[in-house]
C-alpha cells in the first residue's frame, strides 16, 4: 500500500502554451508515468491559492523503491534537513520521471516544465487507498507548545473518527524528507470533481447535506479542538489532468 507521497511544484517554461502542456500531461505523462510502486500524475490547481497553477505529485511505497531511501528513514527524528537531503530527493524523484516515461516523452517534459525542490510526507495513522480525481492540500502549522504527538495522537483518536460524508476523505502528511520535512499538510481527497462541486462552490457556499455535516456537534467540537492545536494556511483545490 502508498506510505509515500511527493509533491513537488511544476514551472511551465517560456513560451510554452498551457493547452499544448495540459494535453500533454493528460494523455501522455499521467497514462504513460507509472511504474510499479510509484504512480504519478500532474495536477492543476482550480481552487484557492495556486488556482491555474500545476504539482507533480508521486504516490509510492517509497519515492522510488531504492534502498537508500530506506536507510536514510532509519535515521533519528527530529533531524534537521539539509540542503543536500532536499536536491536528494529532487534528483530522485527526476530519476523516477524518466525510469517511467519512454524517451520522447521524457524529452519533451524537460523541454515544457521544470519542478522545484520536492518534499517527501508520510500519511500519519492512515493509508491513501487510490488517487482520487481531486485533492485539497493545506499546509498545518501546530500552535506554540503544541507537540507533535500530542496532535498526532488527536489526529488518529479523534479526527479520523470523525465521520464523513461519502466520496471523500481526510489525512494528515507529515514531510519527512525535502523541502518542508517536519511540516504538516492537510490534504482532502474527493472521488471526483463533481463530488466537491456538489459539496461546496467556488464561493464557499456548501450544499444543505455538507451544512447538516459541519454543524453536527462531533464535527463542530472536533473542529475548535484542532484549531486550539493548529491552525491552516491557504488551500488549494487540485485536479488531476486527464481523470
Amino acid at each position: 500500500m502508498p506510505n509515500t507521497i511527493a509533491i513537488g511544484k511544476v514551472m511551465l517554461l517560456g513560451g510554452v502554451d498551457t493547452a499544448d502542456f495540459e494535453k500533454f500531461a493528460a494523455e501522455e505523462f499521467n497514462a504513460f508515468g507509472h511504474q510499479p510502486g510509484a504512480e504519478n500524475n500532474i495536477l492543476k490547481g482550480v481552487r484557492g491559492d495556486r488556482t491555474g497553477r500545476y504539482l507533480h505529485l508521486v504516490r509510492g511505497e517509497t519515492v522510488n523503491g531504492a534502498s537508500t531511501r530506506n536507510k536514510r528513514s532509519e535515521e533519528p527524528a527530529g533531524r534537521q534537513v539539509s540542503a543536500r537531503d532536499a536536491g536528494d530527493i529532487h534528483i530522485e524523484v527526476q530519476q523516477l520521471i524518466r525510469s517511467g516515461l519512454g524517451q520522447a516523452t521524457a524529452a519533451k517534459w524537460d523541454s515544457w516544465a521544470q519542478t522545484g525542490l520536492y518534499t517527501a510526507y508520510r500519511s500519519v495513522g492512515k493509508e491513501m487507498t487510490g488517487m482520487p480525481e481531486e485533492v485539497l492540500i493545506e499546509p498545518v502549522t501546530l500552535r506554540p507548545g503544541v507537540t507533535e504527538a500530542d496532535f498526532e495522537r488527536f489526529v488518529t483518536e479523534r479526527y479520523y473518527a470523525m465521520s464523513r460524508l461519502s466520496g471523500e476523505e481526510g489525512y494528515l502528511l507529515k514531510g519527512d524528507r525535502g523541502d518542508r520535512a517536519g511540516k504538516y499538510m492537510l490534504l482532502i481527497a474527493y472521488d471526483s470533481v463533481e463530488v466537491r462541486n456538489h459539496r461546496s462552490t467556488g464561493g464557499g457556499k456548501l450544499s444543505p447535506e455538507m451544512r447538516e455535516w459541519a454543524d453536527s456537534s462531533f464535527v463542530q467540537t472536533t473542529v475548535a479542538i484542532w484549531d486550539s492545536l493548529a491552525h491552516t494556511g491557504l488551500y488549494t483545490s487540485y485536479v488531476v489532468l486527464g481523470r
